[in-house]
């Protein structure tokens, strides 16, 4: 039998030793071997398993476990794949990143997330969260608060740009910075924290333009 992370619900934990109890006092293995596969892929944590009979009186069951990689619209979690594989868990590991989107895009925005977190970690900033609503647009939170608004069009020029240069300002002024909004043609606007200082001489040509999709 394959060790079981501790942490994981009691049913995962549990259902090894249970099911093989149950498929040594069985008259016949061969059909408590379907039961058991049945009930092994019934376990959301289950990723992928293998039952097996060993003679006389033995069934071995292999299982390797999900990973939870983000949590998915609430109580959801997702794979690093970006596979929904529990849609309401019970109980949510902590410190796991928030995505959400419509229906049937986990994929998309857990492959967005991984690669915009590469590119933010040599900053030394990751993503709390990242959402993609029905109309499509685009929205992440740092893990220091600041929401930072990408719309729905030209998600890698807006990006690349508040890398470049927003991130500039996000550094110097995070604790004062509420939201950046990157849908401008020319530039970006700023959503300040109360009673902090707006001169942000020192970045010239970092507002300006009308505002995008």
């Amino acid at each position: 039998m394959a060790e079981l992370d501790s942490r994981k619900p009691a049913d995962i934990r549990a259902f090894p030793a249970a099911r093989r109890r149950e498929g040594a006092g069985a008259r016949s293995l061969a059909r408590a071997l379907a039961g058991v596969r049945a009930a092994v892929d019934a376990v959301p944590w289950v990723a992928s398993a293998n039952v097996r009979r060993i003679w006389p009186h033995t069934l071995e069951v292999q299982i390797q476990e999900q990973s939870a990689f983000a949590r998915w619209d609430g109580n959801g979690l997702v794979n690093r794949a970006g596979e929904l594989f529990l849609a309401h868990a019970a109980t949510v590991p902590s410190g796991l990143p928030r995505l959400s989107g419509p229906k049937g895009t986990a994929v998309q925005v857990t492959h967005r997330y991984l690669s915009m977190s590469e590119q933010l970690a040599p900053e030394g900033f990751s993503i709390a969260a990242l959402a993609l609503s029905a109309r499509g647009t685009w929205q992440f939170t740092l893990n220091d608060g600041i929401t930072v608004r990408l719309g729905r069009s030209q998600f890698d020029a807006r990006f690349e740009k508040f890398i470049n240069v927003a991130l500039v300002i996000v550094k110097r002024r995070a604790g004062e910075i509420s939201y950046i909004d990157m849908r401008y043609m020319n530039g970006f606007a700023i959503g300040w924290r109360a009673g902090a200082t707006r001169d942000i001489r020192s970045a010239r040509g970092t507002v300006g333009g009308g505002r995008d999709a």
